[in-house]
């Protein structure tokens, strides 16, 4: 089984749970790496790393969409590394993706 039917599957198995979902969107790029972080995260070495990025939470999001139709998010926590670096246009792209793909509360 490839590694995709195995998310696909663990998702499914999780949204016949129940409850509450709180939707968690981890930006991993930093200006630079603390020290004393834990978080996967890495250097930003340019912009188009992050578009690139965007383009695998969207995919990410078509895939997840279908499983989670037909339950509410409670929340949406963005986090990681430094989600500020995103510019303006990409944060746009981001909630456009998030709030197009799920039902919010």
């Amino acid at each position: 089984m490839d590694d995709d039917v195995l998310v696909r599957k663990s998702w499914e198995k999780t949204a016949r749970l129940g409850g509450p979902v709180d939707l968690y969107v981890h930006i991993p790029f930093c200006k630079s790496i603390c020290s004393f972080c834990g978080l996967l995260s890495r250097k930003l070495v340019s912009s188009g790393e992050i578009d690139r990025y965007l383009d695998s939470l969207d995919a990410e999001a078509r895939i997840l969409a279908p499983i989670l139709s037909a339950r509410k998010l409670t929340g949406v926590r963005i986090g990681g590394g430094t989600p500020s670096l995103l510019s303006a246009v990409q944060l746009k792209r981001l909630f456009g993706t998030v709030f197009g793909a799920f039902r919010l509360e």
